[in-house]
């Protein structure tokens, strides 16, 4: 895999993740608007499911593309889509702290 296609995947991941990221949030902060707070037992049930889905899909867009390719041999660009990912992730968080402070 070049390095441009890998750098490119990894964005593209990235963005994935973020605007997961945005949609979960966006979801979440809709829920006491439509159905009001939640005091029963099905609350937290749910906040648990969501966690484990989104930790799912997250997942599978940081080290799915990345295992598939360790498994067909290419353990480098496997290494450096991931790492790419993670360094895409890592700057979005520091812009997202700077724009904060």
């Amino acid at each position: 895999m070049k390095n441009t296609k890998i750098t490119k995947c990894a964005f593209l991941n990235a963005v994935g993740v973020i605007a997961y990221i945005v949609f979960i949030w966006w979801v979440m902060s809709s829920i006491p608007k439509i159905s009001g707070p939640m005091d029963s037992f099905w609350g937290p049930v749910a906040m648990l499911l969501i966690l484990i889905v989104s930790a799912t899909i997250t997942g599978a867009l940081v080290l799915g593309r990345p295992i598939l390719l360790y498994l067909d041999g290419e353990k480098k660009s496997a290494l450096k889509l991931f790492l790419h990912t993670v360094a895409f992730l890592a700057a979005a968080a520091v812009i997202l702290v700077l724009v904060i402070l």
